[in-house]
């Protein structure tokens, strides 16, 4: 008990001054005003606008599936420097109304809409275009350039992270874009004067959506004839920057650096604030490859509060040994390891039951967060099969059948309401330094409120076989057993994206991953304080979609 008491304390702690850290670090952001604007196509779109003392600016395009949070890192280092700071949340992203569609790519209309912010910048600031930089990552970047080739009005610089843009085949990407951009008339007439604008392109050496390949070759499209340009040393770094007449041309291939990852890192802040200060100053500053100090603070604040979450989390659990159905009780486990076993292969039967579940949903006349469906189909067909086999009594390895209500001990409604809002007001805040914004749109909200009780009847017959196991043993190998083979769709998942090279892929699985640890371990710090384990079952569904809807974008048919 002590040493419970001791991980818990240590984890909150943790976790406060993480949250602490984090928010004093973003204090320039202190003056941010949330306001919305009408795009081209009606949609509101959710904006924030942070004035600056300097007559400059900067219009921050987040990718796809991102949101004005995930800009935040970037924001705060501009806002230091007295920049005016203005970012969105395209249709169907953040807080914005609208949807995609999922030949999204081959519209202008998110083009459109970066004009839109542009304007409606220049309207609050009262900057000129000449003095606005655009820096945009991944689908951001894409609509950043391609805006700047239907602008009449040149601003001072475009600086693009991981530019969704591929000259060459691409399978992910066109998968993500609905279409191959080596199709579309803008990207074709991409060139030295078109768009007639400074340009950075920054692209890790391990992006899977802009391959240094790619990067490469998008970079020799925008180049002048050799003949023409002048090559500008740098501060004897190995960035390939030209130049002619008042516009630049600059690529830079950071090591080790992966597309999720190219607005968080450190090396990669310090390049754009170069670049930023090149394009509107036309001077060199410090050199392009110098890390900002206050984003590597950031991500050791990000991890300590992540380590903090679970530390807090598992010191709990350790407090009191799980609440257990007595041997006598309305299910059996006859066999530990048949039941392991048969848990594990009833997945290959739950995959049927997924794809008729996300189908359904899919369907729906409402737009969808399709990448969030993954968990619904997952759990939520896993738990219906299980349902199934319990109710009627043929889960194999077992005695009994298992009901709703049975065996269930009345209170603990209060004290698991009270936890789960202290959990969802701490991640929230956590999430809101450089995730997602944690406020759930009208949209949002209706998918969780139809995703909960669907996955919750997988949390939940999780917490009843949970009990089970205890009642029949006090070894710990057999419940993490039990929580791998509950994940196992999860980790497959990620090994698949892992073997198609898709390396984005694989770190948004196992971000999901982490998602749902947290998940799990906070069902069972609640089953070890009460015994209604539908009511523990709801607040991990609520938790899950709070912290993974918010991240999706919405797509309509």
């Amino acid at each position: 008990m002590r040493l419970s008491v001791v991980l818990t304390v240590c984890g909150v702690l943790l976790v406060c001054f993480s949250l602490g850290a984090l928010w004093a670090g973003d204090a320039p952001l202190a003056g941010a005003r949330a306001l919305s604007f009408a795009s081209p196509e009606g949609d509101t779109l959710a904006a924030t606008y942070v004035p600056g003392t300097q007559p400059a600016g900067v219009l921050l395009l987040p990718g796809f599936a991102g949101n004005q949070a995930m800009m935040r890192p970037l924001a705060g280092e501009f806002a230091r420097r007295g920049l005016h700071i203005f970012t969105f949340d395209y249709s169907g992203h953040g807080l914005s109304d609208g949807a995609l569609r999922f030949d999204n790519a081959r519209t202008d209309r998110i083009a459109r809409q970066a004009l839109a912010a542009k304007e409606e910048f220049k309207r609050l600031s009262g900057l000129s275009d000449a003095q606005i930089l655009v820096v945009g990552h991944s689908m951001g970047a894409r609509s950043a350039l391609q805006a700047a080739t239907m602008d009449t009005q040149a601003v001072a610089g475009l600086i693009l992270l991981g530019t969704q843009i591929n000259l060459s085949t691409n399978t992910q990407a066109e998968f993500f874009t609905g279409t191959s951009d080596t199709d579309l008339a803008w990207v074709q007439n991409l060139g030295v004067g078109n768009p007639p604008v400074s340009i950075a392109l920054i692209s890790g050496q391990w992006d899977d959506i802009l391959t240094p390949a790619n990067a490469q070759q998008l970079f020799g499209r925008l180049l002048p004839a050799a003949a023409e340009m002048s090559t500008i040393p740098v501060l004897n770094t190995d960035i390939e920057f030209y130049g002619q007449n008042a516009d630049y041309r600059a690529l830079m291939l950071p090591d080790a650096l992966f597309h999720n990852y190219e607005i968080y890192a450190p090396s990669t802040v310090g390049s754009v604030m170069f670049f930023a200060d090149l394009f509107l100053s036309r001077s060199f500053a410090a050199s392009p490859e110098a890390a900002v100090p206050t984003a590597e603070n950031r991500l050791v604040w990000w991890l300590v509060g992540v380590a903090g979450f679970f530390l807090a989390l598992g010191g709990g659990t350790a407090y009191k040994r799980p609440m257990a159905n007595s041997p006598n009780g309305q299910v059996q486990i006859m066999v530990v390891s048949h039941f392991l076993w048969a848990k594990l292969l009833l997945w290959l039967a739950a995959l049927p039951l997924s794809v008729v579940l996300v189908g359904a949903l899919v369907f729906l006349p409402v737009p969808s967060p399709v990448f969030n469906l993954v968990y619904v189909g997952f759990i939520g067909a896993y738990g219906l099969l299980l349902w199934a086999l319990y109710r009627f009594g043929k889960m194999p390895a077992t005695r009994g059948r298992l009901r709703f209500g049975a065996g269930e001990k009345p209170g603990g409604i209060w004290l698991t309401i009270g936890l789960t809002a202290v959990m969802l007001a701490a991640t929230g805040l956590y999430a809101a330094t450089g995730w997602f914004n944690p406020i759930p749109t009208p949209t949002r909200l209706f998918w969780l409120a139809l995703f909960t009780p669907i996955t919750a009847l997988g949390f939940w017959i999780g917490a009843h076989e949970a009990r089970m196991l205890a009642a029949l043993t006090r070894r710990a190998a057999p419940q993490w057993a039990l929580t791998l083979i509950g994940l196992f769709p999860f980790f497959l998942l990620a090994l698949l994206f892992g073997v198609l090279g898709s390396l984005s892929g694989m770190i948004g699985a196992l971000q999901g991953l982490i998602v749902l640890a947290l998940v799990v371990l906070f069902g069972r710090l609640l089953s070890h304080l009460q015994q209604r384990a539908w009511l523990v079952a709801l607040a991990q569904s609520v938790l899950l979609y709070w912290l993974a809807l918010p991240s999706s974008a919405l797509f309509s048919g």
